[in-house]
C-alpha cells in the first residue's frame, strides 16, 4: 500500500453538512475569490502504513493509483480528520467507486480538497450519477462525469485551476431529496451538459425533485461551455426538462435567499438564466449576470402557479468593473431581461400571471450589449428590459441602466400590475435597433407602463445617452407624483410623451423636469408641470398639452414649434424663455397662456409671436413682446421692463393692433422700450403719435400716468414720453399710452428780483412738425436799478436775441438781459456848528453798475458812497478838533 499521510494545519472551522440545518443568511455575496486558490506541488514525507495513525487529527493523502485512492477514501471516512487534502498523482486517472450506478464522494462533516501533484492534472472520474457526501474543493484536477452531478447540499468549489467535464447537469442540491442549503462555486474551465440528451438544464443551484430549506448560492465564474438555451438558475427543479419528467412530483421550494452569479468567459454559449423555473422561492432572489452570452435573463419562468418569488428579485446585468472593456455580457437574439414573467408569458393562450410578492430591481451596466460591440445594430428585433411581463408585483419595480446598449425599456407590460411605484433610471444608455433614425419605425423607447397598472407613481430619469421616446403610460393617465426627469446632454430622437391621452393636459401628473440639462428635445406632450431648472439650457421643438411651465433662475428655455403653443395653466419665468413661433393665422395667437403669466426678478420672457394671457400677468423682469399681446386680466409691473416693436408705418392703433392690450387694470411702474420688430435687442426710437399700450380705466383715475414710462434714451433726449390719453378707438373705459413729446422754453431771470411769469412755457409736439414759436411771458422780470432789455440765448448776452418770432426745435432756455439805469447821488458836507465849512460843501456823482456775481445777483455801486463816507469821517474829526481847541483857549 502506497498511501502517504502528512500533517496539515487546519485553515478554518469544520464545515457543517447539509443536514445541520444551519440558519440561512439574509444576503449572500459572490465568493469567486475562493476559486482563485492555487495548489502548487505538495511536499510530502514518505511514511509507512504503520504511521497512518498519525493522521488521526488531519493530514494530506497522496495517492498514486486506483488502489491507494480507494484506501485513502476508506481511511478518510473512518478516522477523525476534519480537513483533508487528497493529492492525486499528476497525469493519472482515478475512478470514484460506484454502487448501484451511483458514484459517491466525500464524507459528511469533513472538507476534502482534491488536487494533483505537479503541473499535470490528474483525472477524477465520476461514473453514472455522481453524488457528493461532504464538502469538496476540486483544485488542479480534471473532474469528469458521465451522468448528472449532485453536490447534495454540500459546499462545493471547482477552482480556476480545475478542468470540469460533466456530460450532464450539475445540481447544487440533492437527488430527489431536500437539503439544508447549497453553495457551489464553479470557476473552472471545461463544460457541463454540452448536449440536450440529458435534459434541458445546464446548472441548477438547488435540488432535483427536492427542495432546499435555507439559502442557495451558485457561482459560474470560469470559462465553461454548456448547451445554449438550456436553463441555469439558483432554484430547484421538478424535472429535468425532458418530456414527462417531473409529472406527479410534489412542489419544490427554496426556503431562504437564492443567489446566482454568472461571469462566464465562454461567449460561445448562451444559456437561459432565470430566478425560478417551477420552484417557489420563499426568500429573495439575486441574479448577478456579469459577462458571457445568454438567452433571456428573467425572474420567473415555467408554470406560473409554481414559479413564485415570495421576496424581492434583484437582477444585475453586467458589471461596473467591466465597463468599456472586452469583457461584455452579450444578450443573444431578441432575448432580453425580464423581472416578473418572461418573454413568452404573453404568448397567445397564456392567461396566468407570474407573482413576485416583493419588489423587482434590475441594474445593468455599460458592458451589456444587445448587438455585437463595435458594430451597428443589424436587426429591428433586439433585446429589451421589462420589469414585468404578465406579472403581479407586490412591491416596486426599479430599473437602473448605466450605459447599456439595448432596444427598449419597459417598467411593466402586457397586463402586469405593480402595487407600488415604477422607476426607470438611465445614465448614458444607448437604446436603438437597425431602424435607427427612421421617422416611422425608430425604436429605443422608455415606457414605464405598457398596458399595465401601478398603485404608485411612475418615474423616469434620463441622464445623457441616446434614446428615441420617453413615456410614462399609454392610454391611461399617470398616477399623482409621476415624473420624467431629463439631465445631462441626451439625444432624444422623437420626444417626451407622458401619456397617449391626447385630449388635454393631465390635471394631477406628471411633471417633466429638465435638471442641469443641455439638450434639444423634439417635443414634450401631456405634462401637468414642466420645470427647467439648475442651469438647464433646453430647446423644445414642441410643447403640447402642458398645464404649467416654470423656468427657474439661471436656466433657459427656447420653444421653436411648427405650430401654435398653448399652456393650459400658468407660466412662471424666473430664468429665460424665448418663444419663437410667429406664424399663426386667422387671428389666432401664436402663444396662449390659459392661466397667469409671471416674470420674476431677473427673469426674461421673449415672445416672437402674438400672445393671449387669459388671466393676470405680473412682471418684475423683462418681457419682449414682438407681436400684439392681449392680457385678459390685470397687469402689475414692479421695476419692470417691456419691449415692444416699433409701430409700422400705417399700422398705428386703431388702424392696426395695439402692441400691448391689457383688458384689466394695470398697476406698478413699467419701463417701455421700443425695439426693432425683427430684433428685440436693438432699441429703436419711436415716433410721436404711435400708440403702444391700452389698459382698462380703474377707479379714482387709475392707472396713473406713470404706470408706463418711456425708456429709450434717444427719445427722452428729444422730449418724448408716454402720455396717458384716451383710447384712440373711442372706448371711454380704456386709457391708452401714446408716444408724445413736449418742447419747453424756460425763461431764466438772470438775477431778477421778480422773475417773469410764467417761467416755463410748454407745447406738445405734433407729428411732422419740427419747430415751434413761443409767446413771451405776459409779465416781464424786474430788477432794482436795472431796466429789462429782452431775452438772449446766452446768459452774458453774447448769444442771439430771442423774440416770439424765433422758431425752436428743441427744449431751450433763454436769459433775461438787463440795462443799468444811472442815478445822481449828492453828498452834502454840513459843518455841524463848526467854524469852517467844507469846500466844496457838496459833491454829486452818477451811479455805475457793479459786476454781476456768477449767481446772477447784483452788487451795489459802492465806490461813490465810499468817497462820501470818507469825507464825512474827515469832517467829523475836524469838528471834534475845533471843540477841544475852544475849551483849551478858555
Amino acid at each position: 500500500m502506497n498511501l502517504l499521510i502528512v500533517p496539515l494545519c487546519r485553515g478554518g472551522a469544520d464545515e457543517a453538512s447539509s443536514n445541520d440545518k444551519t440558519d440561512s443568511s439574509d444576503d449572500q455575496k459572490p465568493e469567486s475569490d475562493v476559486s482563485d486558490k492555487q495548489s502548487n506541488d505538495v511536499n510530502v514525507n514518505e511514511t509507512s502504513d504503520e504511521s497512518n495513525s498519525d493522521a488521526a487529527e488531519s493530514g494530506v493523502f497522496q495517492v498514486n493509483d486506483q488502489s491507494t485512492f480507494e484506501d485513502a477514501l476508506n481511511k478518510i471516512a473512518s478516522d477523525n480528520l476534519s480537513e483533508i487534502r487528497l493529492v492525486l498523482k499528476g497525469g493519472s486517472s482515478f475512478v470514484v467507486p460506484t454502487k448501484d450506478y451511483v458514484s459517491t464522494f466525500g464524507v459528511a462533516n469533513k472538507k476534502i480538497t482534491v488536487t494533483s501533484d505537479g503541473n499535470n492534472r490528474a483525472t477524477l472520474h465520476f461514473s453514472n450519477r455522481a453524488i457528493l457526501s461532504g464538502s469538496c474543493t476540486f483544485d488542479n484536477v480534471e473532474v469528469v462525469g458521465s451522468g448528472k452531478f449532485y453536490c447534495n447540499g454540500f459546499d462545493t468549489v471547482f477552482t480556476r485551476n480545475c478542468e470540469l467535464k460533466l456530460s450532464e447537469t450539475l445540481y447544487g442540491g440533492g437527488y430527489k431529496s431536500t437539503v439544508d442549503h447549497t453553495h457551489v462555486v464553479i470557476a473552472a474551465s471545461g463544460y457541463i451538459n454540452p448536449g440536450n440528451s440529458a435534459g434541458l438544464h445546464d446548472v441548477i443551484g438547488g435540488s432535483y425533485q427536492g427542495s432546499v430549506e435555507h439559502d442557495t448560492y451558485l457561482e459560474i465564474s470560469g470559462d465553461l461551455g454548456m448547451t445554449s438555451g438550456n436553463h441555469v438558475n439558483p432554484g430547484c427543479m421538478r424535472g429535468d426538462g425532458s418530456s414527462g419528467d417531473g409529472n406527479g412530483c410534489p412542489s419544490v421550494y427554496v426556503g431562504g435567499n437564492a443567489t446566482l452569479v454568472y461571469d462566464n468567459a465562454n461567449c460561445e454559449v448562451s444559456p437561459a438564466i432565470e430566478g425560478t423555473y417551477g420552484c417557489e422561492m420563499r426568500g429573495n432572489v439575486t441574479l448577478d449576470v456579469r459577462s458571457g452570452e445568454t438567452n433571456e435573463i428573467c425572474g420567473t419562468e415555467g408554470d406560473a402557479s409554481e414559479s413564485i418569488i415570495d421576496g424581492n428579485l434583484h437582477i444585475i446585468a453586467g458589471s461596473e468593473s467591466y465597463a468599456n472593456s472586452d469583457r461584455i455580457l452579450r444578450l443573444g437574439g431578441n432575448w432580453g431581461i425580464t423581472g416578473a414573467g418572461n418573454l413568452f408569458a404573453a404568448m397567445p393562450g397564456q392567461t396566468e400571471h407570474y407573482i413576485i410578492k416583493g419588489s423587482v430591481t434590475i441594474d445593468t451596466f455599460e458592458n451589456v450589449w444587445g448587438w455585437d460591440k463595435g458594430t451597428v445594430p443589424d436587426s429591428y428585433d433586439l433585446p429589451n428590459i421589462n420589469g414585468a411581463i404578465m406579472g403581479r408585483v407586490g412591491g416596486d419595480i426599479t430599473i437602473n441602466v448605466q450605459g447599456s446598449h439595448l432596444q427598449d425599456i419597459y417598467g411593466a407590460s402586457e397586463d402586469s400590475s405593480v402595487s407600488g411605484t415604477v422607476t426607470i433610471n438611465t445614465i448614458n444608455a444607448e437604446l436603438k435597433n437597425s431602424l435607427y433614425g427612421d421617422p416611422d419605425y425608430d425604436e429605443g423607447d422608455i415606457l414605464a407602463l405598457s398596458s399595465s397598472t401601478a398603485g404608485g407613481a411612475c418615474k423616469v430619469l434620463v441622464d445623457g445617452g441616446d434614446v428615441n421616446i420617453i413615456r410614462l403610460t399609454e392610454a391611461t393617465l399617470a398616477n399623482e407624483g409621476s415624473e420624467i426627469t431629463v439631465s445631462g446632454s441626451p439625444k432624444v430622437r422623437t420626444g417626451i410623451l407622458s401619456t397617449t391621452n391626447y385630449d388635454s393636459a393631465p390635471l394631477n401628473a406628471p411633471t417633466v423636469n429638465f435638471n442641469n440639462c443641455s439638450a434639444t428635445i423634439p417635443f414634450v406632450q401631456s405634462a401637468t408641470n414642466v420645470y427647467v431648472k439648475n442651469g438647464s439650457r433646453v430647446t423644445l421643438n414642441g410643447l403640447w398639452l402642458t398645464m404649467d411651465l416654470t423656468v427657474e433662475k439661471d436656466s433657459s428655455l427656447v420653444t421653436d414649434d411648427k405650430d401654435a403653443v398653448t399652456l393650459e395653466g400658468n407660466a412662471v419665468i424666473n430664468g429665460s424663455w424665448e418663444q419663437l413661433y410667429d406664424r399663426a393665422d386667422s387671428g389666432n395667437p401664436d402663444l396662449t397662456v390659459a392661466g397667469s403669466l409671471t416674470v420674476g426678478q431677473g427673469g426674461q420672457f421673449v415672445n416672437h409671436g402674438s400672445m393671449s394671457v387669459v388671466k393676470d400677468a405680473s412682471n418684475s423682469g423683462l418681457m419682449a413682446l414682438l407681436k400684439p399681446v392681449i392680457i385678459q386680466g390685470s397687469y402689475d409691473g414692479v421695476s419692470a421692463e417691456v419691449r415692444l416693436p416699433i409701430v409700422s408705418e400705417g399700422k398705428n392703433y386703431n388702424v392696426g393692433s395695439i402692441p400691448l392690450d391689457i383688458r384689466g387694470v394695470a398697476s406698478g411702474v413699467t419701463t417701455v422700450n421700443t425695439v426693432d420688430a425683427s430684433d428685440w435687442e436693438i432699441l429703436k426710437k419711436p415716433t410721436i403719435g404711435d400708440n403702444y399700450v391700452l389698459g382698462k380705466a380703474g377707479a379714482k383715475d387709475t392707472p396713473a400716468q406713470g404706470t408706463f414710462v418711456l425708456g429709450n434714451s434717444d427719445a427722452l433726449n428729444e422730449g418724448m414720453y408716454l402720455k396717458r390719453t384716451n383710447d384712440a378707438a373711442g372706448n371711454k373705459n380704456n386709457f391708452m399710452w401714446q408716444v408724445a413729446a413736449k418742447i419747453d422754453l424756460t425763461f431764466d431771470a438772470n438775477g431778477a428780483d421778480d422773475p417773469a411769469y410764467p417761467l416755463v412755457k410748454t407745447q406738445e409736439k405734433i407729428k411732422g412738425k419740427n419747430s415751434y414759436t413761443f409767446a413771451l411771458p405776459k409779465t416781464a422780470p424786474t430788477r432794482k436799478g436795472w431796466a429789462f432789455d429782452g431775452w438772449s440765448t446766452e446768459r452774458d448776452g453774447s448769444g442771439d436775441q430771442f423774440t416770439d418770432k424765433i422758431e425752436v426745435s428743441r427744449s431751450t432756455t433763454v436769459y433775461a438781459q438787463w440795462k443799468w439805469v444811472p442815478r445822481d447821488v449828492t453828498v452834502t458836507f454840513d459843518e455841524n456848528g463848526g467854524e469852517t465849512k467844507a469846500d466844496p460843501a457838496s459833491q454829486t456823482k452818477a451811479t455805475e453798475p457793479g459786476a454781476l456775481a456768477s449767481t446772477g445777483e447784483r452788487l451795489l455801486p459802492v465806490l461813490p458812497l465810499a468817497v462820501a463816507g470818507s469825507a464825512l469821517t474827515s469832517l467829523g474829526l475836524l469838528l471834534e478838533y475845533n471843540r477841544k481847541k475852544r475849551r483849551n483857549d478858555k
